[in-house]
């Protein structure tokens, strides 16, 4: 098996397409939420913003579109499962998109400039050690042959010392997650193994997606499954007006 955690601080126009219109923050929910993804908590691009028409003659009436206002969504880890989904799905969507192809420079693009996008080998984060590389690190990773420690194996304790390509292949995309996950949880773990989970407590503002692909090799016993979860934090909604 293997649990594979990324944590993604996204650009806002990224999570344009997939903000949740709500006055108010969205009561908790009692489903077993897990996945979470991290954008920016910037305003919406002006791009996405209604246009008042134009007209030839001076009105009185006519008032001036605003850019759209939003804020972080808060306590989106508790979220059901069907709110997490129409939240964050749209972005995980481009965000596997580009790690299917192993596109560093297009990933790196739905990465924050300056926060960066934390790797934990497993679901149990811990905010202190596991590293962090910011999008331009991102877009150069496959070019850096050093070695750098990315955790303990679970079970022995033992540092996982890899480079970016080698830990990106037996940690984060051992499988086609895009094409073999059958199985999807948005703020519901699938997948379990030895870590005790604290993606919630860790990212309580944040959406979990999870992709799960099961066991692959019958000689295994379902053993090998595999289990990669995108983490979308402080998702921008909509301020009603």
């Amino acid at each position: 098996m293997r649990q594979t955690l990324i944590v993604l601080l996204l650009g806002t126009v990224l999570l344009a397409t997939s903000c949740r219109q709500t006055t108010t923050t969205p009561p908790p929910s009692n489903s077993n939420d897990t996945i979470v993804y991290n954008p920016s908590n910037k305003s919406v691009d002006s791009t996405h913003v209604s246009v008042a028409p134009t007209s030839t003659q001076p009105d009185s009436t006519a008032t001036t579109a605003q850019p759209v206002k939003t804020e972080p969504l808060k306590n989106a880890a508790k979220l059901s499962a069907r709110e997490a989904q129409n939240v964050a799905e749209p972005s995980a969507k481009l965000v596997i998109d580009a790690m299917a192809k192993k596109d560093m420079a297009a990933l790196s693009k739905y990465i924050h400039p300056t926060k960066g996008v934390r790797f934990s080998p497993y679901s149990g984060v811990n905010l202190k050690t596991d590293r962090v590389l910011k999008a331009t690190e991102v877009a150069n990773a496959t070019q850096d042959k050093k070695t750098h420690t990315w955790g303990e194996f679970d079970g022995s304790g033992e540092p996982i010392n890899l480079t970016f390509a080698k830990y990106y292949q037996q940690f984060v995309y051992n499988y086609d997650y895009q094409k073999l996950s059958k199985q999807r949880g948005f703020n519901r773990a699938i997948g379990t193994g030895n870590s005790i989970n604290n993606i919630k407590t860790a990212y309580p503002n944040g959406v979990a997606v999870e992709y799960y692909v099961p066991g692959q090799n019958p000689d295994y016993g379902g053993m090998d499954w595999g289990s990669l979860t995108l983490v979308l934090n402080n998702i921008p909604t909509i301020i009603g007006t």
